[in-house]
């Protein structure tokens, strides 16, 4: 429960070889209970912290330990008519908005 992941950050070089820059250390505990872990850890050199930061997403499929829980609320709309309402056609054989307009017209 105390055990910790250490993250070396290092520039690799093409002929020169690899240069250690920091490192990171994280605590495993949370992994325990959650079975995703988001963490902005601090670059250290030796036991020195710098200004820079390493954002670290850790993910199982599982947690170690215990179940992981998540209450969700949910809103369900339920929609009955998917098509508004068409307007109604006048039948065949009376007058229309123009004959009627004409009619008074003339």
């Amino acid at each position: 429960e105390r055990r910790k992941v250490v993250f070396e950050i290092q520039h690799r070089r093409f002929l020169f070889g690899d240069v250690k820059i920091g490192k990171c250390e994280m605590e495993l505990s949370d992994l325990l209970k959650c079975a995703k872990v988001d963490a902005e850890l601090p670059v250290m050199v030796g036991r020195r912290s710098t200004s820079g930061v390493l954002h670290v997403t850790l993910r199982l499929s599982t947690p170690l330990k215990e179940k992981d829980e998540r209450v969700l609320t949910e809103k369900i709309i339920r929609i009955d008519k998917l098509y508004a309402e068409k307007p109604a056609v006048p039948a065949q054989g009376t007058d229309t908005g123009k004959a009627a307009a004409a009619s008074q017209g003339a």
